[in-house]
């Protein structure tokens, strides 16, 4: 066990990592995952610097090691899980029952259980990884102000998540099941056992990498956070896990997957632009028209890019 002097030593520690220039000013959850790689690929250099006098030459390097990871991670959960808890316990959930005509679960509920399978899967660092789309969607209002546009034009997009999709709800309920499926949808790089996998733990990436065995994979994550939050509906939860996939894995009735695959991207490294220079392109416009030009090397879904191109000029995002 570290004394107080210990522990402060090792919190300098971690305060120098996140001030290297190429962390310093990188989101917290980004800085997290370049911290995390330094600690690897260092780990022997660390090893050994840390049993040296000067610091804690008898103490177990595993015991210093889960102090500086302990340390780098309660800095993040500081920072971010608040966001998420707040807009958990204070919002209203009973639209996911209108998914599913089967369900009559209270706000409370929701809640409740919303709330633990996010704390439980936030611990995990696979979780938290590529969460910083997600932080920024949410922080900026992006679900709110493209759906409410999508609802008011009733074109395309409008007719792929609702029509094709045969969700049929309304503006304000379609809102918090994208925000759902948000807080759900990085679970799927939580390792996992189940049968068909023939033993041991995978995640979405691991079980890519063998022929088949996506569908397995997605009904066995499909079923196990079912069990931590069973009040999110079967459908909500399989667009989540599929709005990790690209264009080509998915089926035709996963619209608002491919929406939310495409605006992950575009809001994984975000910063608001206060205004736009004259006879520039805004910015969403601009990511878009780019993102159509590469959209089969990224799995973007190129009518859905077209749609948003158009829908972004036309209000100036």
């Amino acid at each position: 066990m570290l004394n107080e002097t210990d522990q402060n030593k090792v919190r300098g520690f971690v305060d120098h990592l996140f001030t290297i220039p190429n962390i310093k000013n990188e989101p917290i959850l980004i800085a997290e995952s370049l911290i995390l790689n330094f600690i690897v690929q260092n780990l022997d250099q660390l090893k050994a610097t840390f049993s040296t006098p000067q610091f804690f030459p008898e103490l177990p390097w595993n015991s210093v090691l889960q102090f500086i990871l302990s340390d780098i991670y309660g800095r993040v959960e500081k920072e971010i899980s608040p966001m998420f808890m707040e807009y958990i316990n204070t919002g209203s959930f009973e639209a996911i029952n209108r998914m599913d005509e089967t369900l009559a679960f209270p706000n409370d509920f929701h809640r409740e259980k919303l709330g633990e399978f996010f704390l439980s899967a936030f611990r995990n660092k696979d979780y938290r990884y590529n969460l910083n789309s997600v932080v920024n969607i949410f922080n900026h209002g992006i679900i709110e102000k493209y759906i409410t546009e999508i609802f008011r034009r009733r074109e395309f997009l409008y007719n792929e998540i609702v029509r094709v999709q045969k969700t049929y709800i309304e503006c304000e309920d379609y809102i918090t099941v994208m925000k759902v499926m948000l807080l759900v949808k990085n679970a799927a790089y939580i390792k996992i056992s189940f049968p068909q996998a023939g033993g041991g733990r995978y995640n979405l990436n691991d079980t890519l990498r063998v022929p088949g065995r996506l569908p397995k994979f997605i009904d066995a994550a499909v079923s196990g956070i079912r069990q931590q939050a069973p009040g999110i509906p079967e459908k909500c939860v399989r667009l989540s896990l599929k709005a990790n996939l690209k264009n080509s894995m998915t089926e035709l009735e996963d619209a608002s997957s491919r929406l939310i695959y495409i605006l992950s991207a575009r809001f994984h490294n975000y910063s608001p632009v206060t205004s736009v220079d004259r006879g520039a392109e805004s910015p969403d416009k601009s990511w878009f028209s780019i993102a159509r030009k590469n959209a089969d090397h990224y799995g973007f879904d190129r009518r859905m890019l077209e749609a948003l191109y158009r829908l972004a000029g036309d209000n100036n995002w």
